[in-house]
């Protein structure tokens, strides 16, 4: 998994990059096919959520995240 705040694009597979990383437009389904493995986007504190709830076998917890503008 790689984690990072930023813009995506999670239908399409695309990071957008942000202040913390500036990287310009990155498609990870094309840039990852070579692997013949699953690609899966989703903004950064939402991964983090479902990583606890099912590494961690949470029935009911509360993340809470804090985006600074």
């Amino acid at each position: 998994g790689i984690g990072c705040p930023g813009g995506v694009d999670a239908n399409n597979a695309i990071f957008y990059g942000s202040e913390a990383l500036v990287v310009g437009e990155i498609n990870f389904k094309e840039e990852l096919s070579k692997y013949n493995c699953e690609i899966h986007i989703d903004n950064d504190c939402n991964c983090a959520a479902i990583g606890e709830a099912y590494f961690n076998n949470y029935n009911d917890f509360l993340m809470i995240t804090i985006e600074r503008e």
